[in-house]
């Protein structure tokens, strides 16, 4: 696909509070929307009025503080193939923000070739690898929320790196040889519930 479009963050600049960028950058927030609408919400509407006690989901992403009338808060993380709505991985999560992006909810098919959502910033062309769903732990939920579209865009191997080089607690769901498989980065196993 060619783009009279460029892509980076070196192309934008932000001077004297104004957005500085060329007709030719568009700025799509949409990777972390949800998520930066999770942390808003925490922080005017609780964490400002003393509730210390909460949980927010908004389109899957979620921002999790203090406890469940004194438990962790219980997420379940859907199984990308089971169409029965059963969970791969249940968590208990306290004071941590939860993202899952994926490729099994928003797709479309083109000649019989499911079509990801996920657009790959390099190729401007849907991502097609083995992933199937990232879920991100972050004390933010709007990085997990941008990390896990991140790792999506990657794929498989790049996503192990990353979430291994920059110490980010993940999960990454994938397809390999008509098996569904998980790898865990270090620290996920400590949220199973």
């Amino acid at each position: 696909m060619q783009s009279d479009y460029v892509i980076g963050c070196d192309k934008i600049a932000i001077k004297n509070k104004k957005l500085i960028k060329s007709d030719s950058v568009l700025i799509d927030l949409n990777g972390i929307a949800q998520g930066f609408t999770s942390d808003y919400i925490a922080k005017y509407f609780f964490l400002e009025e003393g509730v210390k006690d909460f949980m927010i989901e908004i389109g899957g992403e979620i921002h999790c503080r203090g406890n469940n009338l004194g438990n962790g808060w219980k997420i379940g993380i859907d199984s990308p193939n089971n169409k029965k709505s059963e969970f791969a991985f249940v968590l208990n999560l306290n004071n941590i923000s939860l993202a899952t992006s994926g490729s099994y909810r928003n797709y479309y098919y083109n000649d019989s070739v499911k079509i990801n959502h996920t657009i790959s910033p390099k190729t401007l062309e849907p991502t097609s690898n083995k992933l199937l769903s990232t879920t991100i732990l972050h004390s933010n939920c709007m990085s997990a929320d941008a990390y896990a579209t991140a790792c999506m865009a990657l794929g498989l191997e790049q996503s192990k790196v990353f979430l291994q080089e920059n110490n980010i607690v993940g999960c990454l769901i994938y397809i390999e040889n008509q098996d569904t498989l998980s790898y865990f980065s270090p620290g996920f196993s400590s949220f199973l519930h």
